[in-house]
């Protein structure tokens, strides 16, 4: 009897999963036909999704024909319809923009591009309540809100979380090392508030990305700089007042920006009005539409992006989640580059704030591998490129970003909670038997003895010294000169390309120029960008995206990108959580900037 129920319910797994599978297949090979582009078409864009630089692959949203929304494709979507005679003009939803300052630069260039080619751009939003919100908007021909909405432009505010006063509440000692005095990330461990030296790069950094915003929205608003200044210490702005500011054109509802978006795109230059009505198209299903196989170009570039906290390992369930850089499986997606011999350079998209120092130099040694292979590797820097994201751009033979791109931060510092007071309040007590004077350095149940501190002093000192003498080699700048601009300060990329340490500034459309010109090709000479790693199947995404990640982390991109306070504390506290995270995986010399929150 016993046997035959295991055996039943044995036949009813299977059975399960054999449907569950069959379904699978079945939901595959019916979905919906590969849309049209109407012959008059009206791009429609929502800006308020969060944007990763390459979708995630969540294959239960493609058994649903949803989309994930990229970065990468969304400025590929905005490089098609530029030249796609069909699409007159797109109508974009600017409401919550969680792009970060250099990806809204970026795509601002993407809808000039779209704009100077004779077609219209529309935002709008039921408010605009963030700076960015309104500097993404001042890109377009025309911003409308809704009656009920308000624009939040009140300029930009450097918050950071301080938690030394509840470590202290709970017992915690932080131990922190650092290298120097603007590697700053632990001092929201240390202290209260801003130390005088965070203080004064805030006010040059946070300074620099304000004086952009502010020349973006005049010149989008056809202002100038001083007026926009003097808005931004009047607003936050109901509806009436912004349109009386002039930082809105209209007071409608979405269907009425539609409505007229849709009229004019059916009348021509005369006036006329067509027979055939313009249709609205969504960016996801025009990406489908557009969508084409490999080029017939010769040239093949590998296109390489890292994204995330830089980590040692393969990209296993505790390290390598979506948010992470795994180093291992990174640098092999760089040796298969460097391996295939239809591939003659490497484009290295960045946008990290750091991690692991030695999981960062794997990833630098596997690029400077494909130098001399022959193979040169150009850096296209988004929304950050500090600390460890910095540390594998700095050997590139041309380094590009965005002035707005959070930049540098060479520098190290290591970090280690201690609980001996905590368990000691709650009655515990650690104990510990040694087998090495230092076997303990490492330990969250004390601090570091003076011979330990010695002991990593020396590894950090030799980490800062590595990180000064590879920006030296790979920027062709003294050591001296480094240690100038090191210090682990940060600098926008419009400063860093000051410092030297950027080549250029720009996008990826200025990225691939500079590959064109390492590799002497013409101006205008069209090459195939093959994603490293390939992409995962439908199977393998299923498999990871059913192996769970660590809870802290789930709840991190549970409440990141919602309107709410959760969604603000979740933001602020996620670096922390990186940090602990790899303080007590024993990976101790991590560099990764400050938290700052720019909305």
């Amino acid at each position: 009897m016993r046997r035959f129920i295991i055996h039943s319910f044995a036949f009813i797994g299977v059975s399960v999963m054999t449907l569950v599978l069959l379904g699978i297949v079945l939901a595959i090979s019916h979905r919906a036909p590969k849309p049209s582009v109407p012959d008059l078409a009206v791009l429609k864009l929502d800006l308020s999704q969060h944007f990763d630089d390459v979708a995630k692959n969540d294959p239960i949203a493609h058994l649903r024909g949803e989309t994930a929304a990229g970065f990468i494709d969304l400025l590929t979507v905005m490089t098609t319809a530029t030249g796609d005679a069909r699409v007159k003009g797109l109508i974009a939803n600017v409401d919550g923009v969680s792009m970060s300052l250099g990806q809204i630069q970026e795509f601002r260039d993407a809808l000039a591009r779209f704009r100077a080619a004779g077609k219209f751009a529309y935002a709008y939003g039921e408010s605009m309540g963030s700076n960015k919100d309104i500097y993404l908007a001042s890109g377009f021909d025309q911003i409308s809100v809704q009656p009920m909405g308000g624009l939040g432009l009140t300029g930009l505010v450097a918050e950071r979380l301080f938690l030394r006063g509840t470590l202290d509440k709970l017992g915690i000692e932080p131990e922190v090392e650092r290298r120097r005095d603007y590697k700053t990330f632990g001092d929201g461990f240390l202290f209260t508030g801003y130390t005088s030296s965070e203080r004064e790069m805030i006010l040059s950094y946070v300074g620099s990305l304000s004086a952009q915003m502010v020349d973006g929205i005049a010149k989008g608003r056809g202002m100038s700089p001083d007026d926009v200044r003097a808005l931004i210490d009047r607003g936050p702005f109901t509806t009436e007042e912004a349109l009386k500011s002039r930082l809105i054109d209209h007071i409608a509802f979405f269907d009425e920006v539609r409505e007229e978006a849709l009229t004019k795109a059916s009348t021509d230059s005369n006036g006329a009005i067509s027979k055939s009505r313009a249709k609205v198209i969504s960016g996801s299903r025009y990406a489908q539409a557009t969508e084409h196989g490999p080029k017939s170009s010769a040239v093949k570039i590998a296109f390489v992006p890292a994204s995330g906290a830089i980590v040692s390992g393969d990209g296993g369930p505790n390290f390598g989640g979506d948010d992470m850089i795994a180093a291992a499986s990174l640098s092999k997606a760089i040796n298969h580059a460097i391996d295939d011999k239809d591939v003659m350079a490497i484009l290295l998209r960045v946008n990290s704030p750091g991690g692991s120092a030695s999981a960062s130099e794997t990833i630098r040694h596997a690029l400077m591998k494909a130098r001399k292979a022959g193979k040169p590797v150009v850096v296209s820097m988004s929304g950050v490129g500090a600390s460890g994201g910095y540390w594998i751009a700095m050997g590139a033979d041309a380094i590009v970003a965005e002035p707005a791109t959070i930049t540098g931060s060479i520098g190290v510092f290591a970090l280690k909670p201690n609980f001996e007071k905590l368990a000691a309040d709650w009655g515990a007590n650690y104990d510990r038997i040694l087998f090495g004077a230092n076997a303990g350095i490492y330990s969250t149940g004390k601090p570091f003895t003076p011979a330990e501190r010695e002991r990593l002093g020396a590894q950090i000192d030799e980490v800062y010294n590595l990180f000064k003498s590879g920006v030296a080699d790979g920027r062709n700048m003294t050591v001296e000169a480094v240690e100038k601009i090191a210090q682990g300060r940060v600098w926008t990329g419009a400063q860093a390309k000051d410092l030297g340490l950027v080549d250029q500034l720009g996008g990826l459309d200025v990225a691939q120029s500079v590959l064109r010109e390492k590799l002497k090709l013409a101006a205008d000479a069209t090459f195939d960008l093959v994603l490293f790693p390939a992409p995962l199947t439908f199977f393998e995404s299923l498999s990871k995206n059913l192996g769970g990640h660590d809870q802290a982390f789930a709840l991190v991109d549970l409440f990141r990108g919602r309107d709410s306070q959760l969604a603000s504390f979740a933001q602020m506290a996620e670096p922390y959580l990186q940090a602990l995270r790899l303080s007590l995986a024993r990976e101790p010399l991590v560099f990764t900037t400050a938290p700052v929150d720019f909305n």
